[in-house]
């Protein structure tokens, strides 16, 4: 989502909240939250970083709102607390290792983990840690 006019309505969309006639969007989001004590989370908002003001406005309005946002750019709000997050060790992919060693690194088994989730039964083996990953 490229399009800074949908971040209203995605967020609002995301509490179920619907288009309420005389009201903005925005207005609408806003009332919601003002007497509510919850974690916003706002993914890859790199992609809409020029959004930030609007967070800053619902965090404005509602003091029981916290926003927990993963982007690769900082929001520069005020009170924003950065915490980086390093890339997740990768086995020397220069020549082939055995299943159980490149099991013991982080990405793999992020990697493993959610094939697994979503392919019932996928496990690593010798023969697909074998296969050359794309990049390379």
């Amino acid at each position: 989502m490229r399009d800074l006019a949908l971040v209203p309505s995605a967020i609002s969309q995301a509490f179920g909240l619907r288009d309420q006639g005389g009201r903005t969007l925005l207005e609408g989001l806003k009332e919601h939250l003002r007497s509510r004590r919850l974690l916003l989370l706002l993914d890859n908002f790199e992609h809409v970083v020029t959004a930030a003001p609007l967070v800053a406005e619902l965090l404005a309005t509602s003091r029981g709102l916290q926003v927990l946002v993963t982007s690769r750019e900082p929001l520069r709000l005020r009170g924003e607390h950065e915490y980086g997050v390093g890339p997740l060790a990768l086995p020397d992919v220069s020549h082939t290792l055995p299943v159980d060693v490149i099991s013991g690194y982080a990405a793999v088994a992020l990697f493993v983990e959610r094939a697994a989730a979503i392919r019932h039964g996928f496990t690593a083996t010798d023969e697909n840690a074998s296969t050359p990953p794309p990049w390379t």
